[in-house]
């Protein structure tokens, strides 16, 4: 990959663990080479999240492993919408900052959230997009920040149906 991925193992109060993933893909200009790398990232991800931080992927290798399951997050500046760009090695996850919403200066969708399908079923998440007050754009002469919005997500125990 050209940058590496951050990796950080963690659970709140209620002992609910998370892997958050950071990324951070080649620009649209090397979209050939950042469709490959994330689809090698997305294929490898479940075996990796097992092997490397002894996280199993899906409820059922969690049961199998008698392990508690684990929500996984991958997020950050995919510079497109992944499920465009790799839809087969997408389809264990779910997004949620929509292929529409605007999160750079220049009006594009780039970062976005991927959560694991079992995780996303299981608790209520809701993505946001916070625009900042002074994005930088280059194209316009614009000193600011960043030229991208910072993203939210949203994790809450979704209340059990009778």
């Amino acid at each position: 990959l050209s940058y590496a991925p951050l990796q950080v193992l963690t659970e709140d109060a209620t002992g609910q663990s998370y892997l958050l993933t950071s990324v951070h893909f080649p620009p649209e200009k090397r979209g050939e080479e950042r469709n490959r790398q994330m689809q090698a990232f997305l294929r490898a991800y479940s075996t990796e999240a097992e092997l490397r931080m002894n996280v199993p992927f899906t409820a059922k290798a969690a049961r199998d492993a008698r392990k508690p399951e684990a929500v996984h997050i991958i997020g950050g500046d995919w510079n497109c919408f992944p499920p465009t760009e790799a839809r087969a090695e997408c389809k264990p996850f779910a997004t949620f900052i929509g292929s529409r919403v605007a999160t750079t200066a220049g009006a594009r969708s780039f970062d976005h959230f991927l959560v694991n399908s079992d995780s996303a079923a299981g608790f209520a998440m809701s993505g946001d997009v916070m625009e900042l007050a002074e994005p930088q754009n280059s194209s316009k002469g614009q000193i600011g920040l960043s030229d991208h919005s910072p993203i939210s997500l949203l994790v809450r125990q979704a209340p059990r149906g009778h």
